[in-house]
Formats: structure tokens, C-alpha cells, sequence
């Protein structure tokens, strides 16, 4: 490999790299990497339809575990930015 084909290389990795920026970017926008409360039936499925995944805590807010589970949740939707974190009072 001479230094053309390493600055092709990088090339291609730069713009690889920007458009998994500008993705994420969209994303952030339409409300993935928030852990978000959803109250009705409408609102659920206004923020899933476009949603490419999806995790949903189904919690009930005197249950110890799902405090517990909550915490975790708002962790992993900062670090999964490709999936729509949200809870809904079950």
C-alpha cells in the first residue's frame, strides 16, 4: 500500500464517520437517547412509528425493582442512542 491508498482509506473513514455523526444527530432530535414517560395510547404510538427499536418499561411506581430498573434504563438510553428509550405508568 503506498500513501494514496492510505489517504483514500481515511478519506472513506471520515465520511463513514460523519454521516454515523449526522445520524445520531437526527436521532437525538427525535427524542432517542432521552429515557421519556409516555402517558397514553396516542402518544405511545406517535413516538414509536418512526422509531427504527424500541425499549419500553411497562413500571408501576410503588415497586422497589422498577425504581431499580428505571436507573438502568436512563443509562443505556444515553449509551443506545439507535433505540427509543420510554416507561409508561402500567
Amino acid at each position: 500500500m503506498d500513501e494514496d491508498d492510505i489517504e483514500k482509506m481515511r478519506e472513506v473513514r471520515k465520511r463513514r464517520l460523519k454521516a454515523e455523526a449526522e445520524r445520531k444527530h437526527k436521532l437525538r432530535q427525535q427524542g432517542h437517547g432521552e429515557y421519556t414517560e409516555i402517558s397514553g395510547d396516542k402518544e405511545f404510538f406517535a413516538a414509536l412509528k418512526n422509531c427504527p427499536a424500541a425499549a419500553i418499561h411497562f413500571y408501576r411506581p410503588a415497586t422497589e425493582r422498577c425504581r431499580i430498573m428505571d436507573k438502568h434504563m436512563g443509562i443505556l438510553a444515553k449509551q443506545y442512542v439507535e433505540a427509543k428509550f420510554i416507561k409508561i405508568n402500567a
